[in-house]
């Protein structure tokens, strides 16, 4: 074959070899999106507001209905009563701490009135000052109700027959009973058997019984380990003793540890000795509280 046909021939085949190539390359591969393309595929905005505007339709909707109005009612309450509760929570703490000034003013206008000296002080210093003063008030207020109290059981006393003598009141008991007994009967009336703290008071009740012309028994009782040998329930210290020695009181019996008045024998010497079981009248003694009274005379 002439050599230019066979060229010829092979470029032939060639070109469409290459073209077969290329057509399968294009095939397999990947191909690019033109702009124009891309643009088109891609979301359009105005799909969003479309959705907004569907929401504010549904809000819209649910707000026109049964439901929504009814909530919204009540909304509408809450808020109501909230803001009434804030604004009188709001006045009633202006007034309490109006109040508070005007207390606090009250307390200054009082001490310096009350203690002149005090306007030297500052604020803390004068309320401090006012509030020892109110203290003292305060337990001067409880003091007086318990003197109120003290006053009614005197009174309540002496209209039962209890006797008076100098600030001391007495009952000399109609009942015999055992030393032991007459002890609780006069702790029942909140007194004590009476114990003898001066000559006086010996005289008084020695006189007593003679012209009741009976036996008393009195709140003093034997102990060898007590300075004279006795002691007084009521814990006064046993300063002087008043036996009937006429009569050799106190005798050695044993067993005789309780002490009586006797209305047979001389004044101011009318102790004697006898049995704790002995059955007789006694004396109840009481005597104010010395809160009360201060330095007696």
């Amino acid at each position: 074959m002439h050599p230019w046909k066979r060229g010829r021939k092979t470029k032939q085949v060639f070109h469409c070899s290459f073209s077969d190539i290329k057509g399968k390359g294009k095939k397999n591969l990947p191909q690019r999106k033109k702009p124009e393309t891309a643009a088109k595929q891609a979301p359009a905005q105005p799909a969003a507001k479309g959705k907004t505007d569907d929401l504010w339709k549904k809000g819209v909707t649910w707000v026109n209905s049964p439901v929504g109005k009814a909530a919204a009612a009540c909304a509408a309450t809450i808020l109501f009563l909230g803001t009434v509760a804030l604004v009188t929570v709001y006045v009633l703490n202006y007034k309490k701490h109006a109040q508070v000034l005007a207390a606090q003013q009250k307390v200054r206008d009082f001490a310096n009135t009350y203690y002149p000296k005090w306007n030297s002080m500052n604020d803390y210093g004068k309320f401090a000052m006012v509030v020892n003063l109110s203290d003292y008030f305060v337990n001067l207020t409880m003091l007086n109700e318990e003197l109120q109290l003290e006053i009614d059981d005197v009174r309540q006393k002496l209209n039962s027959g209890w006797r008076v003598f100098r600030w001391n009141i007495y009952l000399f008991s109609d009942d015999k009973v055992s030393w032991p007994v007459a002890v609780n009967r006069c702790q029942e009336v909140n007194t004590h058997l009476a114990s003898i703290t001066t000559q006086e008071e010996e005289l008084y009740i020695d006189t007593e019984a003679r012209n009741k012309r009976h036996n008393f028994w009195i709140g003093v009782k034997k102990n060898p380990k007590k300075p004279h040998g006795v002691e007084w329930i009521s814990g006064v210290d046993t300063k002087v003793t008043y036996w009937d020695r006429s009569t050799g009181q106190p005798d050695a019996e044993t067993g005789e540890d309780c002490i009586l008045i006797s209305n047979v024998c001389p004044l101011l010497s009318c102790w004697h000795d006898y049995p704790c079981f002995l059955q007789t009248k006694y004396v109840c003694k009481k005597s104010p509280d010395p809160k009360f009274m201060g330095h007696m005379p």
